[in-house]
């Protein structure tokens, strides 16, 4: 349609469709007066972007027909940034109406709009817009980069309500990532803006919920309960019942991994009473599961059976397939324990064809060990070996996979406060700087004040003193920050150095099933490559060169106290100096506990200790 003949549409509706204006809201009706009383302006554009944003969920149709005018109008003016506006508006339309290819398309033409007429908000909603899709397509990574590039944006425009939300699904794509640790950090950041600006209580408990679940996962239960307990108290006040449904369910779930188990039932009835108050049923079932799981824990195995039951039924109609599983595997793995193998069986059988339906090798890895159990039970053993087998080939891939995942995750962390250090610096060093500015303003304004020379020579000596003493202060917490720093760096190094061992050994072990299976040549060369690796020196000069960062001459003094000890030993007492226990100090050197002790006794020896004496402590003093 031409813009004229959208207009007199638009006015057509506003006449003769009186039912649907009827059910806008009065923001909608007070925008369309504003509409009709302005000339074809930029103003007008932007009234018609607001129709669009109050109308885009409640009404899509007529939001449509808002930003089809505001395109037209954008057009006749000649207005780029508005033009892009639209094209934005309609990506939005499309993907509220799942078509994602005309959503791409106008976010493609919005993207260039924006580009063309340099306006910094748009590209970077465009951005945000798509670091969204990425997620939802499960390309983590390229969402992390973009969101990271929107989020540089908001700081410089301190946009700090949104910035915190970035935070928030920057954390939700670590936790996709399943890097719980990150995941975790950038909840905590998010919710710290919201709580200095005063933000939106929902969206507080919003963020102590995913920080209760995070900590729950890193197995920091107690502060689990105290993050569950304060977005609780948040819903109470606000008054909203769903989500205080599915928090207390939480801390049932939460307590019940503490062993508290009347603790916990008494929560997850709270939450089968809050869910019915409102009939939400996905809470609900959620109840009862956390329900049957407490009973069969604290040892009632018929309640536990009773509501794990209840719960499959309620899944098997309002539920997913996850929570299908897990109710199948919990059932399964209570009626095995009540000696009813045959029921359990039928359920485990179950979940494990579902499981392998959705590629979930987590519930797979559950299944086949509870179903191996069954077998044993029912003295089937080729089966249950066979499930034996079947569990141990997952949880090998799955270690191997949290490994790299934890070195990767290790990695990330180490990046990000090496940023952090970075900014922290340059912040002390711009102090530093605009104090001395300060002095020299000063000393001009006494200057140029005609006082006598007694008192300028009172006033920069008083001022000189101040301003040394923020200096020093400054050059010292400047010191201290840096040393802490290098601190972190070097224990993220030495831990780096203990799992890539850790990863090599596993390997080791999978080589040595190689020679099993009779290739022993392959076997042999793969040997060879890990010991060399593990034995690399490379690795260990990057060490040292850290430790002596933060431990200065710790080699040189060594040597001259206990000229006998060898290169080897004085690695084990930079261990011992950085208070890494026996266990991370064995991977590291990749020796044996056994040998953690023998070493302990040479040394102890070579620096001629007594009985009494503390290697530990004697190790610190130097």
């Amino acid at each position: 349609m031409k813009y004229d003949s959208l207009v007199i549409f638009f006015g057509l509706l506003l006449i003769f469709f009186s039912p649907l204006r009827a059910q806008t809201n009065k923001k909608v009706d007070s925008l369309t007066g504003i509409y009709n009383s302005l000339p074809d302006n930029e103003r007008k554009i932007r009234i018609l972007s607001n129709l669009y944003d109050e109308t885009e969920f409640t009404d899509p149709d007529l939001a449509k027909t808002y930003v089809d005018l505001e395109l037209e109008l954008a057009k006749k003016l000649g207005n780029v940034k508005e033009i892009g506006s639209a094209y934005y508006n309609l990506a939005c339309y499309y993907d509220n109406k799942n078509n994602r290819d005309s959503s791409d398309y106008f976010l493609k033409r919005a993207k260039e709009k924006y580009i063309e007429s340099n306006h910094e908000h748009g590209i970077m909603i465009v951005q945000h817009f798509e670091a969204g899709n990425d997620y939802y397509d499960g390309n983590y990574d390229s969402a992390l980069k973009k969101l990271a590039t929107v989020m540089v944006t908001r700081e410089k425009r301190k946009e700090y309500s949104n910035l915190a939300y970035d935070y928030s699904f920057k954390g939700l794509l670590y936790q996709s990532k399943t890097y719980f640790k990150l995941a975790l950090e950038n909840y905590i950041k998010g919710f710290k803006i919201l709580d200095t600006i005063n933000g939106q209580e929902y969206d507080k408990a919003y963020f102590l919920d995913h920080m209760a679940g995070m900590e729950s996962e890193l197995g920091n239960i107690v502060k689990a309960i105290e993050y569950q307990k304060k977005s609780i108290e948040i819903y109470e006040q606000l008054d909203y019942t769903k989500q205080r449904a599915f928090a207390k369910i939480g801390l049932a779930k939460l307590h019940t991994k503490l062993e508290e188990y009347e603790t916990a039932i008494n929560f997850a009835y709270q939450g089968v009473d809050l869910a019915k108050k409102v009939d939400a049923k996905e809470a609900e079932h959620d109840a009862y599961s956390a329900l049957g799981y407490a009973y069969f824990k604290g040892g009632d195995y018929p309640k536990g059976i009773h509501f794990t039951k209840l719960a499959l039924a309620f899944r098997k109609k309002f539920g997913g397939t996850p929570d299908i599983i897990q109710s199948l595997y919990q059932l399964g793995t209570i009626l095995n324990e009540t000696n009813q193998t045959d029921a359990s069986l039928l359920l485990l059988n179950q979940g494990l064809v579902l499981a392998d339906t959705i590629h979930n090798t987590i519930w797979l890895k559950l299944l086949y060990r509870n179903r191996a159990d069954a077998y044993k039970r029912k003295k089937q053993f080729s089966k249950a070996l066979e499930d034996y087998e079947k569990w141990n080939t997952i949880k090998d891939s799955l270690s191997k996979r949290n490994n790299t995942r934890e070195i990767e995750e290790l990695k990330i962390i180490y990046e990000t406060e090496k940023k952090e250090r970075q900014l922290l610096l340059q912040d002390k060093e711009i102090t530093v700087l605009e104090q001395e500015a300060k002095i020299s303003d000063q000393q001009k304004l006494l200057l140029g004040g005609g006082m006598g020379l007694s008192l300028i020579a009172l006033g920069l000596g008083f001022y000189g003193f101040r301003q040394r003493s923020k200096r020093n202060r400054l050059e010292k917490e400047k010191v201290e920050a840096e040393l802490a720093f290098k601190k972190k760096e070097l224990t993220t190094h030495a831990l780096h150095l203990a799992k890539k061992n850790e990863v090599l050994e596993n390997v080791k072990r999978k080589a040595k099933d190689l020679k099993a299976q009779g290739d022993a040549k392959g076997y042999q060369e793969l040997i060879k490559t890990i010991n060399f690796d593990q034995h690399d020196d490379k690795n260990w000069e990057s060490f040292t060169q850290y430790f002596e960062q933060v431990h200065n001459d710790f080699a040189i003094n060594v040597k001259k106290r206990y000229p006998e000890v060898t290169k080897n030993e004085l690695r084990f007492m930079a261990l011992i100096k950085m208070n890494l226990s026996s266990k991370e100090i064995a991977t590291i050197l990749n020796i044996s506990t056994d040998g953690i002790k023998k070493a302990r006794q040479r040394l102890r020896k070579k620096m001629g200790l007594s009985p009494n004496d503390s290697l530990e402590n004697s190790v610190m003093t130097i």
